[in-house]
Protein backbone atom coordinates (compact mmCIF):
# COMPACT_ATOMS: atom_id res chain seq x y z
CA UNK A 1 0.00 0.00 0.00
CA UNK A 2 2.84 2.48 0.82
CA UNK A 3 4.63 2.02 -2.62
CA UNK A 4 1.40 2.17 -4.23
CA UNK A 5 0.60 5.20 -2.73
CA UNK A 6 3.82 6.93 -4.01
CA UNK A 7 3.65 5.44 -7.59
CA UNK A 8 -0.25 5.96 -8.25
CA UNK A 9 -1.80 7.64 -5.34
CA UNK A 10 -5.37 7.99 -7.92
CA UNK A 11 -5.21 4.25 -8.46
CA UNK A 12 -4.34 2.73 -4.66
CA UNK A 13 -7.37 4.90 -3.33
CA UNK A 14 -9.96 3.61 -6.09
CA UNK A 15 -8.33 0.10 -4.84
CA UNK A 16 -8.85 1.29 -1.00
CA UNK A 17 -12.36 2.06 -1.71
CA UNK A 18 -14.67 -1.33 -2.66
CA UNK A 19 -13.02 -2.52 1.38
CA UNK A 20 -13.63 0.91 2.89
CA UNK A 21 -17.58 0.76 1.48
CA UNK A 22 -18.16 -3.04 2.43
CA UNK A 23 -16.44 -2.03 5.99
CA UNK A 24 -18.97 0.80 6.32
CA UNK A 25 -21.72 -1.43 5.54
CA UNK A 26 -20.69 -4.12 8.00
CA UNK A 27 -19.84 -1.80 11.09
CA UNK A 28 -23.02 0.26 10.22
CA UNK A 29 -25.11 -2.51 10.49
CA UNK A 30 -23.52 -3.98 13.50
CA UNK A 31 -23.48 -1.07 15.61
CA UNK A 32 -26.96 -0.12 14.66
CA UNK A 33 -27.81 -3.75 16.43
CA UNK A 34 -25.40 -3.72 19.04
CA UNK A 35 -26.37 -0.18 20.28
CA UNK A 36 -30.03 -0.86 20.13
CA UNK A 37 -29.30 -3.91 22.29
CA UNK A 38 -27.81 -1.96 24.66
CA UNK A 39 -30.49 0.57 25.18
CA UNK A 40 -32.77 -1.98 26.00
CA UNK A 41 -34.44 -2.21 22.90
CA UNK A 42 -35.11 -5.31 19.82
CA UNK A 43 -33.15 -4.52 17.06
CA UNK A 44 -33.99 -5.06 13.52
CA UNK A 45 -31.66 -6.87 11.42
CA UNK A 46 -28.36 -6.04 10.72
CA UNK A 47 -29.08 -5.49 7.03
CA UNK A 48 -31.75 -2.35 8.19
CA UNK A 49 -28.59 -0.46 9.82
CA UNK A 50 -26.13 -1.42 7.50
CA UNK A 51 -28.48 0.18 4.54
CA UNK A 52 -29.26 3.17 6.09
CA UNK A 53 -26.24 4.12 7.66
CA UNK A 54 -23.36 2.48 5.75
CA UNK A 55 -22.63 5.87 3.09
CA UNK A 56 -22.66 8.27 6.06
CA UNK A 57 -20.14 6.12 8.02
CA UNK A 58 -17.98 5.48 4.47
CA UNK A 59 -18.01 9.17 4.23
CA UNK A 60 -17.28 9.84 7.36
CA UNK A 61 -14.53 7.30 7.60
CA UNK A 62 -13.00 8.62 4.49
CA UNK A 63 -13.17 11.98 5.83
CA UNK A 64 -11.02 10.74 8.60
CA UNK A 65 -8.20 8.45 6.69
CA UNK A 66 -8.11 11.75 4.53
CA UNK A 67 -7.11 14.04 7.78
CA UNK A 68 -4.43 11.13 8.79
CA UNK A 69 -3.18 11.36 5.31
CA UNK A 70 -2.14 14.95 5.64
CA UNK A 71 0.09 14.01 9.07
CA UNK A 72 1.44 11.35 6.32
CA UNK A 73 1.66 13.90 3.29
CA UNK A 74 3.86 16.60 5.91
CA UNK A 75 5.85 13.76 6.70
CA UNK A 76 6.74 13.17 3.16
CA UNK A 77 7.21 16.31 1.94
CA UNK A 78 9.89 17.02 5.33
CA UNK A 79 9.85 20.87 4.90
CA UNK A 80 11.24 22.81 8.29
CA UNK A 81 9.70 21.50 11.16
CA UNK A 82 7.78 18.96 9.78
CA UNK A 83 7.81 16.02 12.09
CA UNK A 84 6.31 18.99 15.10
CA UNK A 85 3.27 19.78 12.53
CA UNK A 86 2.70 15.93 11.13
CA UNK A 87 2.39 14.59 15.17
CA UNK A 88 0.59 17.55 15.94
CA UNK A 89 -1.87 17.69 13.25
CA UNK A 90 -2.30 13.77 13.66
CA UNK A 91 -2.83 13.97 17.93
CA UNK A 92 -5.44 16.66 16.87
CA UNK A 93 -7.13 14.43 14.51
CA UNK A 94 -7.14 11.62 16.54
CA UNK A 95 -8.55 13.51 19.68
CA UNK A 96 -11.38 14.93 17.36
CA UNK A 97 -12.12 11.40 15.96
CA UNK A 98 -12.54 10.61 19.18
CA UNK A 99 -14.87 13.58 20.92
CA UNK A 100 -17.42 12.53 18.05
CA UNK A 101 -16.75 8.93 17.40
CA UNK A 102 -20.19 8.16 19.29
CA UNK A 103 -22.12 9.65 16.27
CA UNK A 104 -23.16 6.86 15.12
CA UNK A 105 -24.80 5.63 18.12
CA UNK A 106 -26.41 8.51 18.78
CA UNK A 107 -27.74 8.96 15.22
CA UNK A 108 -29.13 5.38 15.05
CA UNK A 109 -30.73 5.96 18.98
CA UNK A 110 -31.68 9.44 19.27
CA UNK A 111 -32.70 9.80 15.67
CA UNK A 112 -30.20 12.90 14.89
CA UNK A 113 -28.58 13.59 11.79
CA UNK A 114 -24.66 13.21 11.16
CA UNK A 115 -23.85 16.97 11.85
CA UNK A 116 -26.56 17.25 14.98
CA UNK A 117 -24.91 13.34 16.40
CA UNK A 118 -21.58 14.64 15.88
CA UNK A 119 -22.01 17.94 17.99
CA UNK A 120 -23.68 15.67 20.34
CA UNK A 121 -21.60 13.60 20.79
CA UNK A 122 -18.82 15.99 20.73
CA UNK A 123 -20.29 17.30 23.85
CA UNK A 124 -21.00 14.12 25.47
CA UNK A 125 -17.00 13.29 25.56
CA UNK A 126 -15.94 16.45 27.21
CA UNK A 127 -13.54 14.62 30.03
CA UNK A 128 -14.20 11.28 28.80
CA UNK A 129 -12.12 11.20 25.82
CA UNK A 130 -9.68 8.89 27.71
CA UNK A 131 -12.30 6.34 28.47
CA UNK A 132 -12.43 5.90 24.82
CA UNK A 133 -8.68 5.52 24.41
CA UNK A 134 -9.00 2.90 27.08
CA UNK A 135 -11.47 1.03 25.28
CA UNK A 136 -10.19 1.19 21.69
CA UNK A 137 -6.53 0.60 22.34
CA UNK A 138 -6.77 -2.42 24.70
CA UNK A 139 -8.35 -4.66 22.73
CA UNK A 140 -6.38 -3.74 19.58
CA UNK A 141 -3.14 -4.02 21.45
CA UNK A 142 -4.32 -7.49 22.66
CA UNK A 143 -4.97 -8.37 18.82
CA UNK A 144 -1.84 -6.99 17.52
CA UNK A 145 0.35 -9.05 20.19
CA UNK A 146 -2.16 -12.15 19.26
CA UNK A 147 -1.32 -12.10 15.90
CA UNK A 148 2.53 -11.44 16.28
CA UNK A 149 2.78 -14.37 18.81
CA UNK A 150 1.07 -16.72 16.54
CA UNK A 151 2.85 -15.71 13.50
CA UNK A 152 6.15 -16.10 15.06
CA UNK A 153 5.22 -19.72 16.66
CA UNK A 154 4.19 -20.36 13.13
CA UNK A 155 7.15 -18.77 11.25
CA UNK A 156 4.13 -17.70 9.06
CA UNK A 157 5.29 -16.61 5.53
CA UNK A 158 4.87 -12.79 4.80
CA UNK A 159 1.21 -13.18 3.21
CA UNK A 160 -0.08 -15.48 5.66
CA UNK A 161 0.98 -13.28 8.55
CA UNK A 162 -0.44 -10.17 7.16
CA UNK A 163 -4.27 -12.42 7.03
CA UNK A 164 -3.63 -13.47 11.13
CA UNK A 165 -2.78 -9.43 11.56
CA UNK A 166 -6.20 -8.75 9.74
CA UNK A 167 -8.28 -11.38 11.26
CA UNK A 168 -7.12 -9.97 14.88
CA UNK A 169 -7.83 -6.59 14.34
CA UNK A 170 -11.35 -7.20 12.87
CA UNK A 171 -12.16 -9.26 15.74
CA UNK A 172 -10.76 -6.39 18.50
CA UNK A 173 -12.75 -3.90 16.00
CA UNK A 174 -15.74 -5.86 16.93
CA UNK A 175 -15.27 -5.62 20.46
CA UNK A 176 -14.82 -2.09 20.30
CA UNK A 177 -17.50 -1.39 18.59
CA UNK A 178 -19.91 -3.08 21.43
CA UNK A 179 -17.60 -1.18 24.10
CA UNK A 180 -18.78 1.89 21.97
CA UNK A 181 -22.19 1.06 22.54
CA UNK A 182 -21.63 -0.25 25.93
CA UNK A 183 -20.60 3.35 26.59
CA UNK A 184 -22.75 5.37 25.07
CA UNK A 185 -25.65 4.28 27.13
CA UNK A 186 -23.59 5.00 30.12
CA UNK A 187 -22.75 8.30 29.24
CA UNK A 188 -26.22 9.40 27.65
CA UNK A 189 -28.07 7.71 30.68
CA UNK A 190 -26.05 10.33 33.01
CA UNK A 191 -26.76 13.11 30.29
CA UNK A 192 -29.65 15.65 29.62
CA UNK A 193 -32.44 14.51 26.65
CA UNK A 194 -31.31 15.46 23.29
CA UNK A 195 -34.95 15.52 22.34
CA UNK A 196 -38.23 14.11 21.34
CA UNK A 197 -37.92 10.55 19.60
CA UNK A 198 -37.99 9.99 15.66
CA UNK A 199 -39.95 7.06 14.47
CA UNK A 200 -36.38 4.79 14.29
CA UNK A 201 -35.05 6.40 17.42
CA UNK A 202 -38.95 4.84 19.19
CA UNK A 203 -37.62 1.51 18.78
CA UNK A 204 -35.98 2.13 22.10
CA UNK A 205 -38.15 2.59 25.00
Amino acid sequence: MDEAMKSSPAKACLAYLPGLLLMAWFSAGLTGRVTVHAAGGEAAGLARYANAWYLRKAGWDFLYISLTWVAMWFMSVKFFGYIFVSSAWLIAAIWLSLRVALWLNIGIIEGLGILEAAKRSYALMRGRVWQLIIISAFPMVVAKALAMLINKLAASPAGLAYYVGEFFEASAAVVVIGAYAAAYMRIKNEAPAAGPATPLAAEVP
